[in-house]
């Protein structure tokens, strides 16, 4: 760990953005997941509310234009059998629901790639492949259960020279800068943030949105 001045602290460390995520968010989750069932003595809402850091969202060929109604869909509540396994290896046949709550103050969202036509594509099977997105294209605010979530910032990783997954890369960010609807791109290895274009498009892995 590092001190550095304004209060703020740099964490050296060789690991993914979604693992950094769910240290940063142990008390902040993006969702808590409460758990109900019908059995009363089934102990499976004991661990709850489970916290989930972040939500992940499979896009179709770098689409968002769902984004928001997508979030909606896992907000909503879910019944099926428990399936509980409790310490005597007894299985619960309860009716379980999950009632899920969003975080009142921001959203993570981890995007996967799903390419419609990526069987044509000559990719390395080791490669992680990124939601490549439009700036223009994000949704500049989400409503979610009546609260209005503004777009920060998108998290992107950058691939080593080989682009296999051993080839350890790193991360960038890109910053909206809402007072001035400017983007501006993050990048430890650049001496200073680099403005760019709302037109371009970008790797996504992560998009951040707070009230």
């Amino acid at each position: 760990m590092e001190y550095l001045e304004y209060n703020t602290t740099l964490a050296v460390c060789d690991t993914t953005v979604g693992n950094v995520f769910k240290q940063l968010l142990i008390e902040f989750p993006t969702v808590l997941d409460n758990i109900n069932c019908t059995i009363s003595t089934c102990n499976k809402t004991t661990k709850c509310p489970i916290p989930v850091p972040y939500i992940t969202l499979n896009i179709t060929n770098g689409n968002l234009n769902s984004l928001e109604e997508d979030i909606g869909n896992r907000l909503l509540s879910e019944n099926s059998t428990c399936h509980h396994v409790d310490t005597k290896g007894e299985t619960c046949k309860g009716l379980k629901t999950i009632h899920p709550i969003a975080s009142p103050i921001h959203l993570f969202i981890e995007l996967l790639n799903w390419e419609e036509d990526a069987v044509d594509k000559d990719y390395s099977a080791e490669v992680a492949q990124q939601v490549n997105v439009c700036l223009d294209d994000v949704p500049p605010v989400l409503t979610i259960n009546n609260i209005k979530y503004e777009l920060r910032g998108i998290c992107s990783h950058r691939h080593g020279l080989s682009r296999l997954r051993n080839s350890v890369g790193h991360y960038q960010s890109y910053c909206k800068r809402n007072h001035i609807q400017n983007w501006e791109l993050y990048d430890d290895m650049k001496s200073k943030p680099m403005p760019v274009k709302s037109n371009t498009r970008v790797p996504c892995e992560f998009l951040i949105y707070t009230i």
